[in-house]
């Protein structure tokens, strides 16, 4: 996709489509002839229910990009617990940093540190951001930002079909780990 954001090449879409659906031409704003094929009353039919279709994808991607409310979440963890927990070489998932976090403060706790909390925090920060897949289900995806800041999105491939991971290098590792407070407190700002 070009310059265009996804929501506004969808309202653009709707426009055209709409627009042929009423048989008109939606670069010229002119009558269609009457002889076309795109005045046929299944073609127009089916435009209408295209129309549809992207006024509802419009809608579910809108909902995505709304961020959600920061809570802050009840866990303790010491300066010297977040220091101890280590950047990896490697790319690593959310649920790695989690993990490590929960073996070095797990007797302090009665809860798991969640990777749902960096997600959100990540999200909230305009790290990662949120987007309608094919299904209107949303996921996460880095920003521009996010890519700078160590961030990189991944398709993978399962029985039930293509998914979105985010997979995250030493310098965005170190990011959140250096925000883990942050995290907790449901503290947001801009990246």
């Amino acid at each position: 996709m070009n310059e265009m954001g996804f929501c506004e090449a969808l309202r653009e879409s709707s426009m055209m489509v709409d627009a042929l659906s009423e048989g008109i031409d939606p670069f010229s704003g002119e009558l269609l002839a009457g002889d076309t094929v795109l005045n046929d009353p299944q073609t127009i039919r089916f435009f209408n229910r295209l129309h549809g279709q992207l006024e509802h994808a419009i809608e579910v991607a809108n909902k995505a990009q709304r961020p959600r409310r920061r809570t802050q979440y009840e866990y303790e963890i010491s300066p010297e617990q977040i220091a101890a927990v280590e950047v990896r070489t490697r790319d690593c998932f959310m649920r790695e940093i989690g993990e490590q976090i929960d073996a070095l403060a797990e007797e302090a706790n009665g809860r798991k540190f969640s990777p749902r909390w960096i997600s959100e925090w990540l999200v909230a920060c305009g790290v990662l951001e949120l987007r309608a897949d094919k299904y209107g289900k949303n996921r996460k995806y880095p920003t521009e930002a996010g890519e700078k800041a160590g961030f990189r999105g991944e398709m993978r491939s399962s029985q039930y079909g293509d998914y979105p991971v985010t997979l995250i290098n030493p310098a965005g590792q170190r990011f959140i780990i250096d925000n883990i407070p942050n995290i907790i407190s449901g503290t947001v700002f801009a990246v």
